[in-house]
């Protein structure tokens, strides 16, 4: 299938998940308190990808409104979702401060979100990026700077 390429875009603060190009294996839901739906991961390795992005004059640094399990991460991959690997956003656990079970199998999420920032190698110039998850993960906005 044939179309237009993307042309590359700069990198505008916040960017919000569900503003995404393509994904594998993730889903859209509310975040309450918002009009902008959150991205969560289904299985592991699910992965959203924003094309031709402008990483111009360098970025250092990744920081998200994330939710998550123990051991809960995104991977923050360069041009492929198995691309080079710049940096690992480690989740921070939000999943244990309710008083309430959720079945291990169950897609629901609870509704607490955490802010979390990581560095990454530094990144110049036009890529596409991945943001690969991993364990019951979801995120709302992330920023490159």
């Amino acid at each position: 299938m044939s179309g237009e390429t993307f042309a590359p875009r700069k990198i505008k603060s916040p960017i919000f998940a569900e503003c995404f190009d393509s994904y594998a294996n993730c889903f859209l839901h509310e975040k309450r308190e918002s009009g902008i739906p959150a991205v969560f991961s289904s299985t592991d390795c699910a992965w959203i990808h924003f094309a031709a992005l402008d990483f111009s004059p360098g970025v250092t640094r990744f920081s998200a409104v994330v939710q998550g399990a123990p051991g809960s991460r995104i991977e923050i991959r360069l041009d492929a979702p198995d691309g080079e690997l710049v940096g690992t956003l480690e989740i921070p656990n939000t999943a244990d401060l309710y008083d309430y079970e959720l079945p291990a199998a169950s897609p629901r999420r609870r509704q607490l979100w955490s802010y979390a920032e990581t560095s990454i190698q530094k990144v110049k110039g036009v890529h596409d990026l991945y943001l690969v998850m991993y364990g019951k993960t979801g995120i709302w906005k992330f920023d490159l700077v």
